[in-house]
C-alpha cells in the first residue's frame, strides 16, 4: 500500500473519517444525577450521529478504495470532488446542528456535552475541508493537458 498515491485532500478526508467513526463510539452527552449517570453516543442519534457518521466512512473508504487498490468503482455522474464536498458540508451541518441544540432529557434537565461530539465536529470541518480541497483538485482524467487541435 503506497500512501504516496494519495492526494492531500484524500489523506484529509480519509483521516477525517476514521476519527469521525472513532468519535462515534464515544460518549457524545452526559448526565451525572449524583447516585447515577447515564451517557449516549452517535448512535443513539440517528439523523445528526448514525447517519453523519456512516456518510464520513463512506467518504474515507470511497478515498481509500479509489486511490490504494486496484478496485474499480462505478462512475459517479457528478465529479467526486464535488461529491465529497457535499457530503462534508451535509455531515458538518447535522453534526454542529446537535452540538449546538444540545440534548434534553426531560423536566428541564440538559445533558452535559462529552468528548465524542467535539471531536464529530472537529473531523467534520476537516471532511469539509478535504472536500473543499477534492473540488478544487482536477479530476484525475483531466490531469493530463490535452494537446491543442489545429
Amino acid at each position: 500500500m503506497d500512501l504516496s498515491k494519495l492526494r492531500r485532500s484524500d489523506q484529509i478526508i480519509a483521516g477525517s473519517g476514521i476519527v469521525l467513526l472513532i468519535a462515534a463510539f464515544l460518549p457524545w452527552f452526559s448526565v451525572d444525577v449524583g447516585f447515577a449517570s447515564a451517557s449516549a453516543n452517535a448512535f443513539d442519534f440517528f439523523l445528526v450521529g448514525t447517519l453523519p457518521t456512516i456518510l464520513g466512512v463512506v467518504m474515507a473508504t470511497q478515498v481509500i478504495l479509489s486511490r490504494l487498490t486496484d478496485v474499480k468503482l462505478p462512475e459517479a455522474k457528478v465529479p467526486m470532488g464535488r461529491l465529497h464536498m457535499i457530503l462534508g458540508i451535509v455531515v458538518a451541518a447535522l453534526i454542529w446542528l446537535k452540538l449546538l441544540i444540545g440534548e434534553e432529557i426531560g423536566a428541564g434537565f440538559d445533558a452535559d456535552r462529552s468528548i465524542g461530539i467535539f471531536l464529530a465536529a472537529l473531523a467534520s470541518l476537516g471532511l469539509v475541508a478535504g472536500g473543499v480541497l477534492a473540488n478544487r483538485e482536477a479530476p484525475e482524467s483531466d490531469a493530463s493537458p490535452t494537446p491543442p487541435t489545429a
